[in-house]
């Protein structure tokens, strides 16, 4: 195995919280339709999917979305009910530290939309995902998503790294396998004690 050069992390359900059905009833809250309705909406329906890839504009979402759904919500007010679903999780924000003060080049991939993304740099509990990291690979910038292996590439190409000496963190065990399958050495994370032993086994914390 070669020594890790760079760590990137997933975001959602990593280093914070995602409760999507959240969303889904803060905006059939404002809007007054079941939240069931909204979620074939944005999710079954693949609506956040695009807007996830970057395939349609926050304005593209908000109108395909009132023109689904036949209501009227502004931009602004959809985006906040679809975005005020995150919290950091403590310790997590406390590993990134610890790897940052021990000099690892860091970076985020993560399936993201604008909306979220604004949300996170505006809210300043979300701070340390703008401190001390090198790059991110934002599915909605990048116009690709995990688990296509097109954008673990990009990710290697921006870290200028060899994808054996990058390390990927993830809640999903699909898209670890598709880092893996590019080279990339991956670890699912499932909690923070097994995400720990597996750093350990890799003398990268001890």
């Amino acid at each position: 195995m070669s020594p890790i050069k760079f760590i990137y992390f997933d975001i959602g359900n990593v280093l914070i919280s995602v409760d999507h059905a959240l969303a889904s009833k803060q905006i059939a809250e404002l809007i007054g339709i079941s939240w069931r309705r909204v979620e074939q909406v944005l999710f079954d329906d693949g609506l956040q999917d695009q807007y996830e890839r970057g395939e349609i504009s926050t304005a593209e979402f908000h109108k395909h979305f009132c023109r689904q759904t036949q209501t009227s919500i502004s931009v602004e007010n959809l985006c906040f009910a679809a975005s005020n679903i995150f919290e950091p999780l403590a310790d997590s924000v406390q590993l990134l530290e610890t790897l940052k003060q021990a000099g690892y080049r860091l970076g985020l991939l993560s399936n993201t939309c604008d909306c979220h993304w604004s949300f996170l740099q505006e809210d300043r509990r979300f701070r340390f995902l703008h401190n001390g990291i090198e790059h991110y690979v934002l599915s909605f910038v990048a116009g690709l998503a995990k688990p296509d292996r097109d954008i673990y590439r990009l990710a290697a190409d921006l870290a200028g790294c060899s994808p054996g000496s990058i390390l990927f963190i993830d809640d999903l065990d699909e898209n670890v396998k598709a880092a893996q399958a590019c080279g990339i050495d991956g670890i699912l994370f499932k909690n923070l004690a097994e995400l720990l032993n597996e750093l350990s086994k890799r003398e990268l914390i001890h």
